[in-house]
């Protein structure tokens, strides 16, 4: 089980979000705003699709938000 907050950063982290469908928050690196919540539904290597939007896994971070 995933901590609320807990930063996602291996593609396992991700797989099991998609697994389980445990929702994300989505905050940019550098600034530390929110930009979106949602569920993974994809992702690779550069990027991660939440909300049929492709974020950048270089750009943002994404934290574990079981419970939302």
């Amino acid at each position: 089980m995933y901590e609320n907050g807990q930063r996602l950063t291996t593609d396992d982290q991700f797989q099991s979000h998609v697994e389980y469908g445990v929702p994300i928050q989505i905050y940019t690196y550098s600034r530390h705003e929110h930009r979106d919540v949602g569920f993974v539904q994809g992702y690779n290597a550069n990027f991660v699709l939440v909300n049929d939007v492709f974020y950048n896994r270089h750009v943002f971070v994404f934290l574990s938000r079981p419970g939302y």
